[in-house]
């Protein structure tokens, strides 16, 4: 790209400066919050946001059935696409719009985008509404700007975080075929790598028994501590496990989203939980999955009357880079050159999962690919 189209471009952007903070505030007050999750209606006017600035909008709906397996009622994801011919490479722009609920604390209407001080205030503002304002504006610069393009430019609008029902399903469902994507997010690095995340539910069943009688059952609830004292336990040796990779550091577990007895009372005779286990680039999702599978029916195998039953629920795999993805890690690494004065870091994503359940709340929607950005995707 010569000198006089990337003026061009950033002439464009600074023209629809105002236009730019119209669209955000409109996305901040647009309510994505997930949970509940229920956001066809949000992903409607979204879309329709989107074909105001020229994009082809296309609405990918996931099927009833499979997200009701995810405890959504209704889930539609974007693609806003912009061709500039029929042959050429497809360049996806990835964010997702889905937010956490909002807390009491706020000092601002979280959903009204108040401009106070030169600061924007709004659920989102710094996270996907944000990303999609700016690719948006972006590929509309591009556009008008540069002449013989080749290609297309598609914004891929997740409204399930990087969880299975987003830009996963889309991929999985053979929906969307990116030659090329960048994930959206602020950074003054670029990474290549990222952990990836496997999802396990157990569940163990006993016997029933009242109260007066507990000998009578085989309690579910005490052989589920126990599992869960060995996984803590296992947990603790994973801070050993150091990754080669600068930005990530070692794998990580928590247990999560625990259940157990009925409003009956008495002996439990169920218990159910999900165990979240974080992804070193250099380890095999299919030797972890076994390892902890086995470690959890070890342990259930020893209390008697117990049984218990192991499912995935979701891998995300490990994004490393390859021969395919260089071309455009470089193209990024000088343009941000160009614009910091120096060369960007090439870093892997990684993440803490007991500082990240702190500061977003053990939200398992949301992986470690949006929390800090990278070339990755799905």
């Amino acid at each position: 790209m010569d000198a006089t189209t990337k003026a061009a471009i950033q002439n464009a952007m600074t023209r629809r400066r105002a236009a730019q903070f119209k669209l955000l505030t409109e996305l901040v007050g647009i309510d994505t919050s997930n949970p509940p999750g229920d956001l066809a209606e949000q992903a409607e006017r979204i879309g329709k946001l989107l074909e105001a600035l020229g994009f082809e909008v296309e609405r990918l709906k996931v099927p009833k059935e499979i997200a009701a397996r995810r405890n959504r009622a209704a889930v539609t994801n974007l693609v806003a696409r912009r061709r500039f011919s029929e042959s050429g490479p497809t360049v996806a722009l990835v964010t997702a719009v889905d937010t956490v609920p909002v807390e009491d604390d706020w000092t601002h209407d979280p959903f009204a985008g108040e401009i106070k001080n030169g600061v924007i205030h709004g659920r989102g503002v710094l996270s996907g509404k944000a990303d999609l304002t700016a690719q948006a504006f972006a590929v509309v610069a591009l556009a008008e700007s540069a002449a013989n393009l080749t290609g297309s430019v598609e914004l891929h609008v997740s409204f399930d975080g990087s969880g299975p029902l987003g830009c996963k399903w889309m991929l999985d469902e053979k929906l969307v075929r990116p030659d090329f994507v960048i994930g959206a997010g602020p950074a003054r690095a670029i990474a290549a790598h990222s952990m990836g995340t496997l999802q396990i539910d157990v569940e163990i069943r006993g016997l029933a028994a009242p109260s007066h009688a507990p000998e009578r059952g085989f309690d579910a609830l005490e052989g589920a501590n126990k599992v869960v004292a060995l996984l803590h336990q296992y947990r603790a040796g994973l801070r050993d496990k150091r990754s080669k990779i600068l930005g990530i550091t070692h794998p990580s577990l928590v247990v999560e989203e625990f259940y157990a007895g009925s409003e009956a009372g008495g002996v439990p005779a169920g218990a159910r939980f999900r165990i979240d286990r974080r992804l070193l680039p250099e380890e095999e999702a299919e030797k972890v999955e076994t390892q902890l599978t086995r470690m959890i029916g070890s342990s259930v195998a020893k209390s008697p009357g117990l049984r218990c039953r192991i499912k995935r629920a979701a891998l995300i795999p490990a994004m490393r880079p390859s021969d395919a993805t260089r071309p455009l890690i470089n193209l990024i690494a000088g343009h941000v050159r160009i614009c910091q004065g120096q060369p960007p870091k090439a870093v892997g994503v990684g993440a803490d999962v007991e500082e990240v359940a702190r500061g977003m709340g053990m939200d398992s929607r949301i992986g470690p690919s949006f929390l800090r950005p990278g070339i990755g995707y799905g």
